[in-house]
């Protein structure tokens, strides 16, 4: 399973270290100059879409690990161990430059924490679905798959939003009340997808054949 990380990790290095370091370098000065911590919660997420559009193509991999005592289990586990790792990355680098955003602007850290955990879990369980989508049916129906999501969240926010201020005063009071019971809530569903998603990744390469 290590070899497998290390492959996905070296390829990443290779295909968008670069680009993830401009894009990282523009979201410090924007948040800097800005002193909003509104920028930070994208970098978590771009950390998982940069994770899926890397898995999306395993360059044979496939192939060569079958040559080797590495059983479908562990190839999916490595799979999902490594999306996780680049969405840890992402969440430490957003919590540290909004630390610094924090203690400039005397915020609230517990915010941004909560807030960035959210995100984590959000991310986290997209991957958990998208992972087995791509492997199965390729990047291009994957991609499609993404627009009709976040379709289906614009029309739930707008939704949310044409029933008026009172609305949405009250969702996010009640969300405020029970942020503990739907912050385990959202834990416990998200632990559940991704035990799913990683037994249907496995069995998806147990009969690839290329």
């Amino acid at each position: 399973m290590k070899g497998l990380m290390l492959y996905d990790l070296y390829k990443f290095r290779a295909l968008y270290w670069k680009n993830l370091l401009l894009v990282s370098a523009l979201y410090l000065v924007m948040t800097l100059a800005m002193r909003t911590t509104a920028l930070l919660y994208a970098i978590v997420w771009m950390s998982s879409i940069y994770a899926i559009g890397l898995l999306s193509s395993d360059g044979g991999w496939t192939r060569f690990a079958r040559a080797l005592p590495v059983s479908p289990k562990a190839m999916a586990g490595a799979k999902f161990l490594t999306t996780g790792f680049y969405e840890l990355v992402g969440l430490l680098y957003a919590l540290a430059l909004g630390g610094i955003v924090c203690a400039l602007c005397a915020e609230p850290f517990g915010e941004l924490l909560l807030s960035a955990l959210s995100i984590t879990l959000f991310a986290t369980l997209f991957n958990a679905i998208a992972l087995p989508c791509v492997l199965k049916w390729g990047a291009g129906r994957m991609r499609v798959i993404m627009v009709l999501i976040y379709a289906l969240l614009i029309v739930a926010l707008t939704s949310l939003a044409g029933m008026g201020d009172g609305a949405l005063t009250g969702a996010s009071a009640w969300l405020n009340a029970n942020i503990g019971p739907v912050m385990g809530l959202f834990l416990v569903v998200t632990i559940a997808v991704c035990v799913i998603g990683w037994a249907a990744t496995a069995q998806i390469y147990a009969h690839r054949e290329e």
